[in-house]
């Protein structure tokens, strides 16, 4: 499945959702901090730092004046992975490893927002998610073998026969904010369900299953 005809897919699905309601639809832009890490995983994994940035639709599904329900699928790309902290090896290597993963992220979400009076707003929402995997970098600090400096590799953990890494993940994604005249602050986070492993990892360990964690913090315009 191309990652393209995902979007795609997707994007009509919402817009066939939003004619069929004849419902009102506007739209927020969005951008942000995305701390990010893994659960599962029998090394000490620390928080990777990253960027998380997106589109969505605000589809009204029911408008009571001081407060409001609608619908919000939305296209994000969003950088996920995790680090691992201080590696030794016969005191030869002392080093962190960085492994940042990047997806696209495809979120349905129910959205409750609640007028508070002049221009003043919160919300509240909540829903699932599909992300596709399009890529990766792994980097290295610290001293290897008499080298003492950064080194950065581009990886392709998705790959099909060399990669560790399913291309889709998927989960729940919670996310509460502040609205004034049309501005939002938000902060979220994403529970991973699906095992991200692929069958390359699980033959080389048979451990219990590795899934994404995230949280954010963006700002965006609803249009």
């Amino acid at each position: 499945m191309k990652l393209r005809n995902v979007i795609l897919g997707s994007l009509l699905g919402v817009f066939a959702l939003g004619a069929t309601a004849n419902a009102q639809i506007g739209f927020i832009v969005r951008g942000g901090y995305q701390a990010a890490n893994i659960t599962g995983s029998s090394f000490d994994t620390k928080i990777a730092h990253g960027a998380r940035a997106g589109v969505a639709a605000d589809i009204t599904v029911y408008d009571g004046g001081m407060s409001r329900i609608s619908i919000q699928p939305g296209v994000d790309f969003a950088m996920k992975g995790y680090k691992v902290g201080e590696i030794k090896k016969d005191d030869k290597i002392a080093a962190s490893s960085t492994t940042n993963l990047y997806y696209v992220d495809i979120p349905v979400l129910a959205n409750f927002a609640f007028d508070l009076g002049n221009d003043l707003g919160v919300f509240v929402n909540a829903g699932p998610y599909l992300g596709v995997g399009v890529g990766g970098k792994t980097t290295m600090e610290g001293k290897f073998f008499g080298f003492d400096g950064k080194s950065d590799k581009d990886i392709k953990p998705f790959d099909q026969d060399n990669g560790f890494l399913n291309r889709l993940d998927w989960g729940a994604q919670v996310g509460a904010g502040v609205e004034y005249n049309h501005l939002q602050v938000g902060v979220g986070t994403q529970f991973g369900i699906g095992d991200i492993r692929n069958d390359n990892w699980k033959k080389a360990n048979e451990d219990k299953p590795i899934r994404n964690s995230n949280f954010f913090v963006t700002v965006g315009y609803r249009f």
